[in-house]
């Protein structure tokens, strides 16, 4: 890592949406910020603990056991995957 400026620029954000989502004020699920060197963030507000943050991989497994192996299935319906890039 060379500790410029563009090593911690953003290069795209992954979000989930579910029912309870919306999106023109900003309100997602949960979302995974990607950075210029390689890393990621991953941020779950709705965890029981307060907020959730992880590295690289959390959302993945995060989406994978939402749409698989949640039981019961979200009151707030099923989870759309999407992503921005700049």
């Amino acid at each position: 890592m060379s500790g410029d400026a563009s090593d911690a620029a953003v290069t795209g954000v992954r979000y989930a949406l579910n029912a309870a989502s919306d999106r023109d004020a900003g309100t997602v699920r949960a979302a995974e910020i990607r950075f210029g060197h390689g890393g990621a963030l991953f941020v779950d507000p709705l965890y029981f603990d307060g907020i959730r943050l992880q590295g690289r991989g959390a959302y993945d497994r995060w989406l994978a056991w939402e749409r698989e192996e949640a039981a019961p299935p979200s009151a707030f319906g099923p989870i759309e995957d999407r992503t921005w890039t700049p």
